[in-house]
């Protein structure tokens, strides 16, 4: 298994072409993900009404 480490930095590109694409510094880019609704639950995960965390859903959206 693959722990994160603290710290770790993780962007999401979105192509409407391609897809969504992740990328973790510790690996590069992953490949993109074309799968109808996964942009959408990705973004939730985050931004939606029960985020991972609502700390960093406040600190995406400015509202600290």
């Amino acid at each position: 298994t693959n722990t994160i480490k603290e710290g770790a930095m993780f962007t999401i590109e979105f192509s409407p072409e391609h897809g969504v694409r992740l990328n973790y510094d510790e690996v590069g880019d992953l490949p993109y993900i074309k799968e109808e609704g996964f942009d959408r639950a990705i973004l939730r995960a985050w931004l939606g009404d029960n985020p991972i965390s609502l700390e960093m859903k406040k600190d995406l959206l400015g509202q600290h």
